[in-house]
């Protein structure tokens, strides 16, 4: 049986641990991964949301950086298991954190999340 994992990144050395740790936990094992970064509005300055293009949305501007760094390691997680029947997506968010994971556990029927709690 498929199983959902969730796997809720900052990029941080920790987060990277908690993926490599699933990524042997579930070795051989049928599993689609859904990798999530989630941006908060209040981390980001109005000069951030300034400098964005006039023809960007603020949630594009504030997201666009995530969605790159989330496309690398997806890439970097797809060539580092190349045996493993592991099926990635990668998801960005630009929500409250507890909002975010509620949301996509209900819209990807995710079995299990795999995080480091950030302090």
């Amino acid at each position: 049986m498929m199983k959902n994992i969730l796997l809720p990144t900052d990029f941080s050395d920790n987060s990277r641990n908690a993926i490599a740790y699933a990524m042997g936990f579930f070795k051989d094992e049928l599993c689609t991964f859904y990798i999530l970064n989630v941006q908060k509005a209040s981390s980001y300055t109005t000069d951030d949301l300034m400098a964005a293009p006039a023809n960007t949305s603020i949630h594009q501007s504030v997201i666009r950086d995530a969605k790159k760094k989330l496309d690398i390691l997806v890439d970097d997680l797809k060539s580092l298991n190349t045996e493993e029947k592991y099926t990635y997506y990668s998801i960005t968010d630009y929500d409250i954190f507890t909002d975010a994971i509620n949301q996509t556990v209900k819209s990807k029927n995710v079995d299990l999340i795999i995080f480091v709690p950030m302090c």
